[in-house]
């Protein structure tokens, strides 16, 4: 989670796909640092925690519960990576 944090600090990104529950730190703290840069996607197997329903507030569609199908991840960064930054 360090590491990614200092990346994104450094640089900017079409996508990032990041857990909610990091080890330091939270996928949120990430979206936070660079979401003026590079897009989003949280994932979580906790949707229902209290931090998964602020990232759900802030992210809408673009967070994403782990039991989701792998082809619908597949078409929404498809989707994503079509749109303007």
């Amino acid at each position: 989670a360090k590491q990614a944090l200092e990346r994104l600090r450094e640089d900017s990104y079409d996508l990032v796909i990041a857990d909610l529950f990091l080890n330091e730190i939270t996928g949120l703290d990430l979206y936070e640092l660079a979401k003026d840069k590079s897009r989003f996607i949280i994932i979580t197997a906790y949707p229902e925690r209290e931090l998964a329903l602020k990232a759900k507030s802030l992210l809408g569609d673009r967070f994403i519960p782990k039991s989701t199908p792998p082809e619908i991840l597949k078409s929404k960064v498809a989707s994503i990576l079509k749109e303007e930054k």
